[in-house]
Order: C-alpha cells, then structure tokens, then sequence
C-alpha cells in the first residue's frame, strides 16, 4: 500500500519579517527573496526602518575582494540596468543605491522578474507574490505588545 502525499498552494517567493516597537525609531519591516541558489545565489533584501528603505543583495558563498565596489546589472521587461554597489564589511552583503532599490521596488511591484548578475553570481527573482509583501512592508499592522512587563 503506498500513501501519496502533495502540498498544494502557492508558492512561497517572498518572506516578510518585523521588529514592532513602540518607539517608531526601533521598528524595522524585512522583506526577502527566498528562492535563491544556495550555493551561487544572490539573496535580494529590503529594510524598511523609519528613516529609510535600503536594499541588499547577500551571496550565499564567500566572495572574496579587497574592492569596496562591484558592479550589478539588472535586466527586467526588456530592461537593463548596471550601477555599483558598496561592498560591506565580511564580502557576502552588498548595498545597492537608493535609486536601484526604487527602481527594483516598481518593477517587482509592477510583476516583472528581475535577472540579477554580478562578477561570479547569477540569480532570476521571481516577481510572484512581491506586490502583496511590499504593500504589507510599507503599510505593518499597528498592532502593539499587549504584554506589558512591570519594571
């Protein structure tokens, strides 16, 4: 007797994460990629704090360079796209311009797959399911703690 089992659903693209505070300037909204390669992806990321939105790209594996620059091309609905993006500290995280995060918010929002490539790392993001986390990214819930602790 075999027993056959399936997951049924949608796929699972995008995650979304939040740090709630009831001070605003604590509070942080994460949204990511979840599809990437695990061993030559590019993991996209935006962070959302109340000053600002910053988009990342984390390599799964070690990439090694003594430049604090690189550059990224991107190519979405015909498009493409290249600019440098700052290298952080360890060489697996990398800052992209505040003008490419908008630009790759819109075009993920609008539905559009993005291909993604930098020197030795390639990865396709899916678009499916990124409008519905962005709006819940930008717009969280104001739900607060309802545990309150006396000291």
């Amino acid at each position: 007797m075999a027993i056959i089992t399936c997951a049924c659903g949608k796929a699972r693209n995008w995650g979304y994460d939040e740090i709630r505070s009831e001070k605003r300037e604590f509070a942080s909204n994460r949204l990511r990629y979840l599809k990437a390669d695990p061993l030559r992806g590019i993991e996209l990321e935006f962070i959302q704090t109340a000053n600002a939105t910053k988009a990342y790209l984390n390599l799964h594996s070690f990439h090694k360079t003594d430049r604090k620059d690189l550059l990224v091309t991107f190519e979405a609905g015909g498009q493409a796209r290249s600019s440098s993006a700052y290298v952080l500290a360890g060489g697996q995280r990398v800052l992209l311009s505040e003008e490419i995060a908008e630009w790759l918010m819109q075009t993920l929002k609008e539905g559009h797959s993005v291909h993604v490539q930098l020197p030795g790392y390639r990865q396709v993001v899916d678009a499916a399911g990124f409008a519905h986390k962005l709006k819940r990214m930008q717009h969280p819930l104001p739900v607060g703690n309802p545990f309150r602790l006396p000291y």
